[in-house]
C-alpha cells in the first residue's frame, strides 16, 4: 500500500516516526513552519496538499486534529470517487481511527496495523516523575478565574486521596475562548494541557473490560469524563463528573483498565 503521512507539528513527527520505524515504505511530508530535514516536500496549506496527494496514493495518514483532516478532506471526498483509505491517528499516538476504508477496506486493516505498532511502541514516560498516573478533566465557563479552576482540581484530588504530584495531564475539550485559562492552569501544576476534538467527544464512546462494569464504574457520558478517558492509556475513571464551585471535574487513572474506541456508526 502506497501511504503518506501528513504532520503539522513536532509532537506529531514524534508518533510519525514511530510509524515510519514499523512501514518505512511510507512518504512523510511536513508543514513548511517545521525543519525539512526528514520529509518529502513542504506544505503550507493542509488542504491543499491533501487535494494534491488525493489521487496518488493509496491511503493518506493525517497526524493532525481530527478537525482539520475532516476539512481538508470533505470537499475531496464530495466529488471524486476512488476515494483513499483516510486515517486519523491523534498527537498521543493513543488511537488511528479510518475515516474511509478506501479500496478492499484498506483504511479499517491499516488503522488496526497502526494501532497495533504504536501500542507495541515504547511509551514516552513522564519527563520527571514516572508514577504520575492521573489525568483530570476540567470544564467551566471562560469567565471562571484561573485560581478558582486550581482550587477546584486541588478539591478533586483530595476527594481520590490524591495530590498534583500524581498529575500527569490536564485535559478538557477544545476550545478557543477557554484554551489560554486552561494552559495558565495547567501551567500552574507544572504539567500539560491536553485538548480533546469537540467531534471525538461528539460521535466516540468508550467500552470498558469486566474491571469497570464490576467496578460499577459504567460508560462516561460527560465530556469532562471523556477528556480524561482520551487523554491517556488504558484509563479508568475514578472520580466521576462533579462540580466543585463553578468547574465541573472528572479524574482517570491511566495503565488501570483496558478499553477499546468505537466510531459510531
Amino acid at each position: 500500500m502506497n501511504i503518506a503521512l501528513l504532520v503539522t507539528s513536532h509532537a506529531e513527527l514524534a508518533v510519525a516516526e514511530k510509524i515510519l520505524a514499523a512501514m518505512p515504505s511510507s512518504r512523510l511530508f511536513l508543514h513548511e513552519s517545521m525543519a525539512m530535514t526528514k520529509g518529502e516536500g513542504d506544505f503550507a496549506s493542509l488542504g491543499e496538499k491533501t487535494a494534491e496527494l488525493f489521487d496518488k496514493y493509496d491511503a493518506l495518514v493525517f497526524l493532525t486534529p481530527a478537525v482539520e483532516a475532516v476539512r481538508a478532506i470533505s470537499p475531496l471526498v464530495a466529488r471524486k470517487a476512488g476515494t483513499p483509505a483516510i486515517i486519523v491517528v491523534d498527537v498521543g499516538g493513543h488511537w488511528a481511527v479510518s475515516l474511509s476504508p478506501g479500496a478492499d477496506d484498506g483504511g479499517n486493516k491499516l488503522a488496526d496495523r497502526i494501532s497495533a505498532v504504536l501500542a507495541a511502541a515504547p511509551e514516552d514516560p513522564p519527563e520527571d516523575d514516572p508514577g504520575r498516573t492521573l489525568i483530570v478533566g476540567i470544564d467551566c465557563s471562560p469567565e471562571v478565574p484561573s485560581a478558582t479552576i486550581v482550587s477546584a482540581i486541588e478539591g478533586a484530588l483530595d476527594m481520590v486521596d490524591a495530590s498534583g504530584k500524581d498529575v500527569r495531564f490536564i485535559a478538557s475539550v477544545e476550545d478557543e475562548a477557554k484554551r489560554a485559562r486552561f494552559e495558565d492552569v495547567a501551567m500552574k501544576f507544572g504539567r500539560p494541557l491536553r485538548l480533546i476534538a469537540p467531534d471525538l467527544i461528539a460521535n466516540w464512546k468508550l467500552e470498558f473490560g469486566a474491571g469497570q462494569a464490576e467496578a460499577g464504574g459504567g460508560e462516561p457520558g460527560s465530556t469532562v469524563e471523556l477528556s480524561a478517558l482520551l487523554s491517556g492509556r488504558k484509563t479508568k475513571l475514578i472520580l466521576t463528573q462533579t462540580r466543585i464551585m463553578d468547574v465541573l471535574v472528572a479524574i482517570s487513572r491511566e495503565h488501570a483498565i483496558s478499553y477499546r474506541i468505537l466510531v459510531e456508526s
